[in-house]
């Protein structure tokens, strides 16, 4: 590492995060690391996703499919009535 780069001081973020990895009995929740692989079945469709050259961001509204299935899910679940178009 160059000497500039080592000259820049550790985020408050990182230095939080140095100092609970020093603690015991601390359970880091910062990064998001599940402590479990990945379920076959999204690992599965992610390869296919990769090969149908699904690999662009979504629209900023979302896709209209996934727009549709959460709206029936809160309608069923919630009884919540939402417009997945709106």
């Amino acid at each position: 590492m160059s000497d500039k780069a080592a000259s820049i001081p550790l985020s408050g973020i990182r230095s939080m995060l140095e100092r609970a990895r020093r603690m015991k009995d601390v359970i880091g929740l910062e990064i998001g690391e599940p402590d479990f692989d990945t379920p076959a079945n999204i690992r599965d469709a992610a390869k296919v996703a990769l090969d149908e050259r699904f690999t662009h961001y979504t629209p900023s509204s979302g896709f209209e499919e996934l727009r549709k299935a959460i709206a029936e899910k809160i309608r069923i679940d919630n009884g919540i009535e939402a417009d997945p178009l709106e």
